[in-house]
């Protein structure tokens, strides 16, 4: 838009494309009813009560379930019957919210109220949560003992790793390595060395390289991607 002009005198861009991508642009605008007047055009007639409202509520939690993938699951440890059982929620995801959106998504006030910890709970799960990590970029190790603790004494531990939008990645904000970020991987190791029934959840919006995840004997690996507002509920 601001270039276009330029490109034209400068030979870089001819009229002819130029001319097709403005035909492309009104097309869509008439198809849309922008220039018949707002009560032509659909979304506008849309207030808030149509925002966020029980029928997407629904459809965001039906998204998020459908949408997880399984890549691993070692000695058939999933699914997991939860009665009795007490389980460990660990990593810098375990209680996470506002990552679970990933970028573009608005304002969300119900995400706040159901991270998987919240939604374990809500659940009923008999659930001990530790952390184990800083944000998502701290390499220090110092938290990793206190979860190693607790997994030990849970009889599954179910790890959230992965990245942040935009702290890791995003528009404009390609990452680096494929690797985990901070200490998760360190973390991760720990945990599986003191409790090899181990979930492994993952948030992200890439493909993600977790090398302990590949040698672990009863683990199980799942992929979330970014959820959204109800991934929590759809994870737990």
């Amino acid at each position: 838009r601001d270039h276009a002009g330029s490109a034209l005198q400068q030979g870089l861009l001819s009229e002819a494309d130029l001319n097709l991508a403005i035909k492309r642009v009104l097309k869509a605008s008439f198809r849309l009813g922008e220039f018949e007047g707002n009560k032509s055009v659909a979304a506008k007639l849309l207030g808030p009560e149509h925002v966020d409202s029980p029928e997407h509520q629904a459809l965001a939690l039906r998204a998020a379930e459908e949408s997880i993938v399984l890549l691993r699951n070692q000695d058939g440890l999933l699914p997991l019957d939860s009665s009795g059982m007490k389980f460990a929620f660990i990593g810098p995801h375990a209680n996470a919210t506002r990552d679970l959106l990933s970028g573009y998504e608005g304002q969300n006030l119900l995400v706040n109220s159901h991270s998987p910890l919240q939604a374990a709970r809500a659940m009923g799960l008999q659930v001990t949560y530790e952390r184990g990590h800083g944000n998502i970029n701290d390499g220090n190790r110092s938290l990793i003992p206190a979860a190693v603790a607790t997994a030990r004494a849970a009889d599954v531990a179910v790890v959230f790793l992965g990245m942040s939008s935009p702290a890791c990645e995003g528009e404009s904000h390609d990452r680096g390595a494929i690797t985990l970020p901070g200490a998760q991987e360190p973390l991760l190791e720990a945990v599986l060395q003191a409790q090899p029934r181990t979930v492994l959840v993952l948030v992200g919006g890439g493909q993600l390289a977790v090398e302990a995840a590949r040698h672990c004997q009863h683990c199980a690996v799942l992929y979330a991607f970014y959820p959204g507002e109800l991934g929590g509920d759809a994870i737990v």
